[in-house]
C-alpha cells in the first residue's frame, strides 16, 4: 500500500495544507510556510494514497458550481 502524509502546517503567514512523502512535499493551498522556526505541523494524517485519489475524483466538482 502506498501512503502519503496530509499535513496542516501553521507558518508565519498562516495555515497551509500540504502533502508529504518520503522524497519531499507539496503545498496544496494556503500561504507559503517560510521555514523554521515558524513552520509548525498542527495535525498530520497518514492516508492510503490510492484511496485518497479515488475519493478526490469522486467528490471533485467542475469549476463554476456543483454538478
Amino acid at each position: 500500500m502506498k501512503t502519503v502524509e496530509i499535513v496542516v502546517v501553521n507558518g508565519a503567514e498562516g495555515k497551509s495544507l500540504q502533502v508529504w512523502g518520503r522524497h519531499g512535499g507539496h503545498r496544496m493551498c494556503g500561504p507559503k510556510a517560510w521555514g523554521n522556526p515558524h513552520n509548525k505541523p498542527l495535525v498530520q494524517f497518514t492516508v492510503n494514497a490510492d484511496e485518497l485519489i479515488e475519493q478526490i475524483n469522486k467528490h471533485a466538482e467542475e469549476q463554476g458550481g456543483r454538478g
